[in-house]
């Protein structure tokens, strides 16, 4: 599960730079993106490290809070973009992964 969760974080960084970079300029989604596929390498690198204390805790609040500017980026999945009523659901179930991710951060 780990080795899937660094790779998918990979393939998101790298998806992001190739679809929000030097062509289209979309800086907000670049960022956004390429920090949350960033955070899923951190969570599987310091699971498979086994990173403890202060380092594992500031990666999980990174991590949760990497989910926020997700909710306002573009979705790539075609359910998800069929209408308004969807887009709201698609950010409402980034929020409460998010808070979800933050209470067990702090918890």
């Amino acid at each position: 599960m780990i080795v899937f969760v660094i790779f998918y974080g990979l393939i998101e960084t790298v998806n992001a730079a190739y679809t929000y970079g030097k062509i289209k300029k979309e800086y907000f989604n670049l960022a956004a993106s390429v920090f949350w596929g960033l955070m899923f390498v951190i969570i599987g690198a310091g699971n498979s490290f086994e990173f403890s204390g202060f380092i594992k805790d500031i990666s999980y609040i990174m991590f949760g809070i990497s989910w926020f500017p997700m909710m306002f980026t573009p979705c790539g999945i075609k359910v998800f973009r069929i209408n308004n009523t969807t887009l709201l659901i698609r950010k409402v179930i980034f929020a409460i992964i998010g808070v979800a991710q933050l209470i067990i951060a702090f918890s």
